[in-house]
């Protein structure tokens, strides 16, 4: 059988058959070189975000990419770049009460050594450096970015016990942790990182994870609901007519009086 594809780059290979009488029959194995269609064109170029919701994980990880997009990026940004910058303080007692006494403890100078501060002065250091790589203003705006985008996001305290103070604060992707429950009673036993590649590549003590999430009306406290989870559907809507636009700019425009006359206005019944 001869078709109009033969002997060009658009041919694809031979059928693949093995012919044994003592293994079970099997279909043929058909190599194609090439396949389109709309469903191909909707997995390259849309967010194929309903594929990803079999764990929130996965989800989290589609959420955050959507940080990328023009106005996503423009208000979240915005929004957590203002709130980390706001300036914050330390009293001796309840912010809210009348108590004159109250005051404000003020900051200790960061050439004093982190381990010769008591705790609240230990906190505060954490606040302004929670570790050598991060500010406290950075870490506070990417825990706000990943809280706000995919619903919730994890600090990781580290300390040498669960009695002992943290001595630096490291943040975690949504993406990246996955708790560990017991099968029995559904206690929380830990955290894995990266459980998805390979079984996990660090574990933690429930007493080193520290959640942020969004409320929902879930008995779940782990995960919450992001603003990219809220819209997520009309994503592929934005992202069409983004292209629509820039199609139409780079072909020119439409043709002058293809939707209107040139030299006159509608009438009403016209229009």
């Amino acid at each position: 059988m001869t078709t109009e594809w033969d002997d060009t780059e658009w041919a694809g290979t031979p059928i693949q058959t093995q012919a044994q009488s003592v293994v079970p029959y099997r279909p043929p194995i058909i190599t194609v070189k090439a396949i389109t269609g709309p469903g191909v064109a909707a997995y390259a170029n849309d967010y194929p975000l309903s594929s990803l919701l079999d764990e929130p994980q996965r989800r989290a990880a589609a959420y955050l990419r959507a940080y990328k997009c023009g106005w996503f990026y423009k208000a979240e940004s915005k929004i957590s770049d203002d709130l980390s910058r706001q300036p914050w303080t330390v009293t001796d007692g309840d912010i809210e009460s009348e108590d004159p006494d109250e005051t404000t403890i003020q900051r200790p100078d960061l050439d004093i050594p982190f381990k010769t501060l008591d705790p609240i002065e230990q906190f505060m250091r954490l606040m302004e450096r929670p570790n050598p790589q991060q500010t406290g203003r950075q870490l506070r705006q990417k825990t706000l970015i990943r809280r706000d985008m995919a619903g919730w996001t994890f600090w990781y305290l580290e300390a040498g016990s669960p009695n002992a103070l943290p001595t630096a604060i490291y943040g975690i992707s949504p993406a990246r942790l996955w708790p560990s429950y017991d099968r029995r009673s559904g206690r929380l036993l830990g955290w894995v990182l990266d459980w998805d590649k390979g079984g996990g590549t660090m574990t933690f003590e429930p007493w080193e994870i520290v959640t942020f999430a969004h409320a929902t009306a879930d008995d779940d406290d782990t995960y919450g609901v992001g603003v990219v989870e809220a819209v997520y559907t009309e994503l592929p809507l934005t992202d069409l007519l983004t292209k629509h636009r820039a199609a139409l700019l780079s072909t020119g425009g439409r043709l002058a009086g293809m939707l209107w006359p040139k030299a006159r206005a509608l009438h009403e019944d016209e229009f």
